[in-house]
């Protein structure tokens, strides 16, 4: 079986420019309008350790120039439940654990599109004209091959059957959901 994952990374940001383009310049935080706790942050932030659940005071003690915006939850699901619609002309069994990410099987697809990269490619070709958002999509053996694959895809990705341990070997133990501390340390 061969699983094909779509990304939207970042959607709520991204969701949140495609509203105002001058945000796209900005370092945007967005705050849960509950208790005021940092939702998404754009990646240059994210990548010097702001991470989602901080408070709006610690983010701002670290980054005094940060842009704060009340995130719109309920725009960013019905943008996921697009991107899942949108998906769903291809096939009817879709999986979906978190904002933005996707998983379907090519089981079937593969008796109508003539590769694996033409497949990845209309989809990614069909979520960009209808929605303006960058998403990228993978094809592998798994879903964690898939996955990786996808948030490093330029917008699609097609690792070869029996390849997935070539394309995972040279990753950062990072990219294993939840590794222990201790693995990480050594």
């Amino acid at each position: 079986m061969r699983i094909l994952c779509m990304i939207l990374a970042q959607l709520p940001i991204e969701v949140e420019i495609q509203r105002n383009p001058q945000l796209a310049k900005k370092p945007l935080v967005l705050l849960r309008p509950c208790d005021r706790r940092v939702l998404a942050v754009v990646k240059s932030l994210h990548d010097i350790g702001i991470n989602p659940g901080e408070s709006r005071s610690s983010v701002e003690q670290r980054y005094p120039n940060a842009f704060f915006l009340t995130a719109t939850e309920t725009l960013y699901q019905k943008k996921h439940m697009q991107l899942k619609n949108i998906l769903g002309r291809f096939c009817a069994r879709i999986e979906s654990n978190t904002l933005g990410e996707f998983f379907i099987s090519t089981t079937i697809l593969s008796r109508t599109f003539k590769s694996e990269d033409s497949l990845s490619n209309k989809v990614v070709q069909q979520v960009v004209s209808e929605t303006q958002l960058p998403v990228t999509v993978a094809i592998a053996g798994n879903k964690f091959t898939a996955h990786c694959a996808a948030l490093q895809a330029n917008p699609t990705c097609v690792i070869p059957t029996g390849k997935e341990s070539d394309f995972l070997a040279p990753l950062p133990l990072t990219s294993l959901p939840n590794p222990p501390s201790e693995l990480l340390r050594r």
